[in-house]
Parts: C-alpha cells; sequence; structure tokens
C-alpha cells in the first residue's frame, strides 16, 4: 500500500509541476501573441492608411511568432496535441501501441535534444543583431533552446506519469 501511495504523489507531483509551467508559458504565449497583434496591426495602419510605414512591425511580428511556436510546443506536448499520425497507432494490439508508444517518446527527446543543444549553440555564437530592432539576434535565437527545454521537461513528466499509471501493481485476490 505503501508503494500505491508513493506512486500516486509522484503522479500528483508531476501533473503540478507540468501544470505551472503550462500556465507560466501560457500566460507569457498570450502576452506574445498580443504584442505580435498589436505589431502587425500598426504595420498594416502605418503602411496603407497613414502611408508612412513603420520598418520594424515586421521584423517584430516574425520574431514574436517564433518565440512564440517554440514556446507553445511544450502546452502541446503536455495535452498531446502535437502532430501525430493514428493511423498505424489505432490498428495495433494495445501492448504493442504502447511499446510503440514509448519509441516515439525516445524519438521526441531525441530530437529535443538535439534542438537543445544546436539552438544553445547557435544562440551563444551569433554576433548578429536584428536589421531593424537593432537588438542582438541573441535574444531572438534564444527561443530555440528555451522552448526545447521546456519540452523536455514536459516530455520527462509526462512519461513519468505515464510509466507510473500504466505499471501498477495488481492487487492479489483475496482467497
Amino acid at each position: 500500500m505503501e508503494d500505491h501511495a508513493f506512486r500516486e504523489r509522484i503522479i500528483l507531483i508531476s501533473d503540478k509541476i507540468g501544470h505551472v509551467i503550462e500556465m507560466a508559458v501560457g500566460s507569457f504565449c498570450v502576452l506574445i501573441y498580443g504584442a505580435m497583434i498589436v505589431a502587425a496591426l500598426l504595420g498594416v495602419a502605418f503602411r496603407y492608411i497613414m502611408l508612412s510605414p513603420f520598418e520594424w512591425t515586421e521584423e517584430l511580428a516574425r520574431f514574436l511568432m517564433l518565440w512564440l511556436g517554440f514556446l507553445g510546443m511544450n502546452i502541446a506536448l503536455r495535452k498531446n496535441q502535437h502532430i501525430a499520425i493514428n493511423f498505424f497507432g489505432d490498428r495495433l494490439p494495445p501492448g504493442l501501441s504502447r511499446l510503440m508508444g514509448y519509441c516515439i517518446d525516445v524519438l521526441v527527446a531525441l530530437f529535443l535534444y538535439y534542438l537543445l543543444k544546436q539552438g544553445y549553440l547557435m544562440t551563444t555564437r551569433t554576433l548578429m543583431t536584428a536589421s531593424t530592432l537593432g537588438i542582438s539576434m541573441f535574444w531572438i535565437y534564444m527561443a530555440v533552446p528555451l522552448g526545447a527545454l521546456l519540452t523536455v521537461i514536459q516530455l520527462v513528466l509526462n512519461v513519468t506519469m505515464k510509466v507510473l499509471k500504466e505499471f501498477r501493481p495488481q492487487p492479489i485476490p483475496a482467497g
């Protein structure tokens, strides 16, 4: 019984950590999305209505979209709403389908490791600045390793919960 309580506690803690990350990143994504819309609308309004375009609005909207995509991927992974092809998994026996799910988790982890490593190298080695905004591309590229890191954390939490839920010890029948 003690093992069962421990497993449930780990599942609960993993879920809470994932939820906190999701809410924090989700709130930040809402702000980014709002800023992206404002930048795009300013660009359109000043280009076509005022006939005096701002040069920085398109670049800012593009960079904000990059941040939105990389930060949002951990939320999609947590909720299992990322792109998936279920054609084969739905037709396999449950045991084989579960095994395939774990293989996919390993492949996603390897991809995220590569993304994290290359994103870090790209971020730390850049000497460029954004052409119209004049800020270091370090801040733009930082979306890649940060998004990958947050997604790795969500993946580890998801796999931990999945393993603990699927491999619960079965109760011994009284007899």
